[in-house]
């Protein structure tokens, strides 16, 4: 399955449907996620309270999730490049929206 059919380039994102289901539930089974926020019923059982959007940069797929203050955080990214690295080309881009990558508290993500 080709990704560039089914998400927005960066910084265009869209909600979560379940016509991501497949797509996101293949990918995701490759990662053996070790947190369950990474698992497509998670994401879209919760999606009323903590809104999930999707993305993609480059080759790599963005997962983003709205907190309870309404700060949008990046899910570690699925595809060959290292979240740090997909974090910092989305700061180049100087993306407003972005208030840090999970699991990295504002001070360390805005380093």
């Amino acid at each position: 399955m080709n990704i560039e059919s089914n998400f927005p380039q960066y910084p265009e994102k869209r909600e979560i449907s379940l016509d991501d289901k497949d797509i996101l539930k293949q990918k995701l089974i490759k990662l053996q996620p070790q947190i369950s926020e990474y698992t497509f019923t998670n994401l879209w059982i919760w999606r009323q309270h903590r809104p999930v959007y999707l993305s993609q940069l480059d080759e790599t797929i963005l997962i983003f999730r709205k907190n309870l203050n309404d700060e949008i955080y990046l899910l570690p990214p699925i595809g060959d490049e290292t979240s740090l690295n997909v974090f910092q080309k989305q700061k180049q881009k100087s993306i407003e929206d972005l208030s840090g990558l999970y699991g990295l508290n504002r001070e360390e993500a805005n380093k």
